[in-house]
């Protein structure tokens, strides 16, 4: 016998639904090892499965813990696949349930749900995860560092739209994140802010870094550093994190095919 359940999570419980006595019932399941295994409890060799949303990986290691087989369902193709089985009546926990248990008693639907992998495969799909979302991170706080500099350095911004992602970029405008902050450092503070810039950019840099299109109030300069050096430490978080994430999935791919 198979005991097939559709389970529709919330961050503290899950509304699952299943067949019993000939009808469907539901029930709550609280977010918790015991409670999981407490519900699955008394089914002998009743073989478990259960249709889930993806987008909680602890939903799906409590049920596959507790002796489950799940299958997880994109988003995307679970709300497709709830109109072809319903076309009517109000959305709710118990429906959803319903809509995710008909899914998994499916074979076609099956098939478009995500295969159990194993433990590096697994972990492969977590780094990549990780690694897309640094990347996402990445390029948000580069939009948003660009978009405070196009006020207060435009004319960096102009030069070299690439030095938002570069060492020497984040060091020079830590150092100065106003022109009027570079022209105040000493030549020798400067040439050490463009360290690992090549010989010919240097004059070119220096120069976009120190001119001045636009007057900061004297009450708002404080202001002004201190939002340019914030985005600044948020880049260079987010640029830590992208090569980490990459440097640990290359890793992972050369030791496991």
């Amino acid at each position: 016998m198979v005991m097939w359940i559709g389970a529709d999570w919330r961050s503290e419980k899950c509304v699952v639904a299943f067949e019993e006595g000939g009808r469907v019932v539901s029930a709550t399941v609280k977010r918790h090892p015991d409670a999981v295994r407490h519900f699955l409890s008394g089914r002998g060799d009743e073989r478990v499965v259960v249709g889930i949303e993806s987008g909680d990986r602890l939903w799906t290691e409590l049920w596959r813990a507790a002796g489950a087989e799940v299958h997880v369902f994109d988003g995307h193709g679970a709300r497709r696949s709830v109109e072809s089985l319903c076309s009517s009546g109000a959305r709710g926990d118990r429906r959803s349930a319903e809509e995710l248990m008909a899914m998994v008693q499916s074979e076609a639907h099956r098939r478009n749900a995500k295969a159990e992998l194993s433990s590096p495969a697994r972990a492969l799909e977590m780094l990549s995860q990780l690694s897309e979302e640094a990347d996402e991170d990445l390029v948000r706080c580069e939009s948003e560092l660009s978009s405070i500099l196009s006020q207060v350095h435009p004319a960096l911004i102009e030069a070299s739209t690439a030095a938002l992602a570069t060492p020497w970029g984040l060091r020079a405008l830590e150092l100065a994140p106003t022109p009027a902050d570079w022209n105040a450092l000493s030549s020798a503070a400067q040439a050490e802010a463009l360290r690992g810039t090549s010989e010919s950019e240097r004059g070119m840099l220096s120069k976009a870094l120190g001119e001045q299109w636009v007057s900061i109030d004297a009450d708002e300069l404080e202001v002004t550093r201190l939002e340019v050096r914030i985005h600044v430490r948020a880049m260079r978080h987010a640029l830590a994190r992208s090569q980490e994430a990459k440097q640990a999935l290359a890793k992972h791919m050369a030791e496991h095919e």
